[in-house]
């Protein structure tokens, strides 16, 4: 979950709000999204991207591949 902390740090959200965003979250829904989270974590790190603020065509790579 640390990669969408980081996302709503760099967003500006308070840390009280990103606590509540964190625990809104049930065990299942990590599980689910875990896969895809850690796929996209090792595209932008192997093609040096940013995995908190990528660029709209970074995203669209990622997507199409």
């Amino acid at each position: 979950m640390q990669i969408v902390r980081s996302s709503l740090e760099v967003q500006e959200i308070s840390k009280k709000v990103q606590d509540i965003i964190i625990q809104s979250w049930r065990t299942g829904t990590r599980k689910q999204y875990s896969s895809n989270i850690n796929r996209w974590k090792t595209f932008c790190h192997s093609n040096k991207i940013n995995h908190v603020c990528p660029t709209i065509p970074e995203v669209l790579v990622v997507l199409i591949s």
